[in-house]
């Protein structure tokens, strides 16, 4: 018994001492501009959807069978998505318009009520070009040219904006919206909140630090735009790059 319980203490204080380590790393990082500076409204709840690198965290039981999800960048993984529907049943439509996406999406069996749409989001109508990852087989196409990508081969696209999508599948209002689109996040945010779109919940991934124009005080920027338009900071991964926002 005396071995267990001391085994207890000694589990517990390593829980610890990680998460001290945890908050230390993050205050450095922030002293040295690598991260953003926030502050967390820790009161409200959230549940967390997906696994691994596919999981997404959202306010708590903050959505029905009749909400309207948005989730853009999906890549070759939809755990988050399809999480989310078994819990709710509600209508999801998925955006993506590189090639290895649609292929992996084309090949699986979905519910009709998850639906998918092989284009992109941006601040504007048009084609662009979606430059091809270094990685092989890695989905994470950008519109930057950079050292994470293969800037001589690239892909052309068709982009939209969020209220042209939302004009052409008729809706008013998305209750929560996802946003994992390798660096054009900053314009798109920008560009749902001069156009004051109505909107619940966003979930993103800010990519600064991995493209070279993109910095710690770009996404700060971005942060205190959604604060002054009602949004709080509910959430933010260990990574402080996937945040959580929700408008009351």
């Amino acid at each position: 018994m005396k071995v267990l319980v001391f085994a207890s203490v000694i589990s517990v204080k390593h829980i610890k001492l990680i998460n001290i380590m945890s908050i230390l790393k993050t205050l450095v990082a922030q002293f040295l501009r690598v991260y953003p500076k926030f502050k967390i409204n820790r009161r409200v709840k959230i549940e967390t959807h997906g696994y691994g690198y596919g999981a997404w965290s959202i306010v708590e039981n903050s959505l029905s069978d009749r909400s309207v999800v948005y989730s853009f960048g999906v890549g070759k993984n939809v755990d988050f998505e399809v999480s989310l529907f078994d819990k709710y049943r509600c209508r999801i439509l998925m955006f993506d318009p590189t090639p290895d996406s649609i292929s992996f999406i084309n090949d699986l069996k979905l519910d009709s009520k998850l639906e998918f749409i092989p284009r992109g989001i941006s601040n504007r109508n048009g084609i662009v070009k979606f430059y091809s990852p270094l990685i092989e087989d890695g989905v994470s196409f950008s519109v930057f040219q950079n050292k994470n990508c293969q800037n001589d081969h690239y892909v052309s696209v068709e982009m939209r904006s969020l209220d042209s999508f939302m004009s052409e599948f008729n809706h008013k209002k998305i209750d929560l919206l996802k946003l994992d689109i390798e660096g054009i996040e900053y314009d798109v945010i920008t560009d749902i909140l001069n156009k004051r779109i109505d909107i619940t919940q966003i979930i993103v991934e800010f990519h600064h630090g991995i493209y070279d124009n993109l910095d710690a005080r770009m996404t700060e920027r971005i942060i205190t735009l959604l604060k002054s338009a009602d949004f709080n900071l509910c959430h933010a991964s260990n990574s402080c790059r996937e945040f959580l926002f929700y408008k009351n």
